[in-house]
């Protein structure tokens, strides 16, 4: 299975017939969707959950299965493909969609003020620390009065 989201998974937003004349059966097209819809998900919530465990990777399945995070990553890779085309998808509800999974969904999560059952938290020894020895210097110009 590899990530949360597979083409398989898709039946459930987009209809067969659909998705194989927005991506012209070309499953390279709708792999790219699905990565980019991870991609995206993962954006809101690496900072404070394992993403790695909720959504996988090419190579590893997610350990924690989140049927509602599924539906949401599923909402945005729609989006993705009707953009390309959308023959007998209305545009405006796969937007709507799309903008309440990012809005009333990710964003809240990562403000922390949804927090899903179940998650994992990511394991802050897992964090790069920044290296040694790197500063950062600012100054401004002197202040300027009018008179």
């Amino acid at each position: 299975m590899a990530y949360l989201v597979t083409i398989a998974d898709l039946k459930t937003h987009v209809y067969q017939e659909n998705l194989d004349e927005m991506t012209r059966e070309d499953t390279d097209i709708t792999q790219d969707c699905i990565d980019s819809a991870i991609q995206e998900a993962a954006g809101f919530l690496y900072s404070k959950y394992d993403v790695t465990k909720l959504l996988g990777t090419p190579d590893t399945d997610p350990t924690v299965i989140d049927k509602n995070l599924q539906r949401k990553v599923k909402d945005i890779v729609k989006f993705y493909l009707v953009t390309l085309s959308n023959p007998n998808i209305d545009y405006q509800s796969a937007m709507d969609t799309y903008q309440m999974a990012i809005d009333n969904y990710f964003k809240l999560v990562q403000n922390g003020r949804i927090s899903p059952p179940g998650w994992p938290y990511l394991d802050k020894d897992d964090i790069p620390t920044p290296p040694d020895g790197d500063t950062i210097e600012a100054n401004s110009n002197i202040k300027r009065r009018h008179r």
